[in-house]
């Protein structure tokens, strides 16, 4: 039910803001992000801050949820190619619920970015880095050892961008 709402509400901002010059709609997969969407808002030519909500559909006996905020910079001068470096910092709520465990959980996950630009609406980012994790609530559902999120982890994530209105300089 959050997810819908959640997926509601992401699909209501991005139609109300479609007119708008300085908005991209995201998509991608990432293992603390899972399968996600969202609207990133440009606010410089570098700079951007977005919502993204992410499922992992009930795979592996589990249920993966997670909603997160995230500011990106991202330089405009390329290291090779057309590849721009960056960095992303992303606070990030998110449940894990499976036959042993439920646990809500708060993550901080710092990246590194490289974005390269396939068109002048659309981009491909690859983002890696660190998470910290803080378990907000755990409850035991049997009576079994299965353990918990670990405090510090890797993470990696594969987007696409999309901008919602055609830019008048060429990349």
């Amino acid at each position: 039910m959050k997810t819908n709402l959640s997926v509601l509400i992401l699909v209501i901002l991005g139609s109300t803001t479609y007119a708008q010059k300085n908005f991209d709609l995201t998509a991608g997969i990432g293992y603390y992000e899972l399968t996600h969407v969202g609207i990133k808002w440009n606010y410089s030519s570098k700079s951007s801050v977005g919502l993204y909500v992410g499922t992992n559909f009930h795979l592996k006996e589990e249920q993966l949820r997670c909603i997160g905020l995230s500011y990106a910079h991202i330089y405009l001068k390329p290291l090779f190619w057309k590849i721009r470096p960056g960095f992303s910092i992303k606070p990030q709520y998110w449940t894990q619920d499976d036959e042993n465990y439920t646990f809500s959980n708060m993550a901080f996950l710092f990246q590194g970015v490289l974005s390269y630009p396939v068109h002048n609406r659309l981009s491909v980012n690859l983002e890696g880095g660190g998470v910290f994790n803080s378990a907000l609530e755990t409850d035991r559902k049997q009576n079994t050892t299965v353990g918990s999120p670990v405090r510090w982890n890797g993470n990696v994530s594969f987007s696409i961008q999309y901008k919602l209105t055609r830019s008048s300089k060429s990349l």
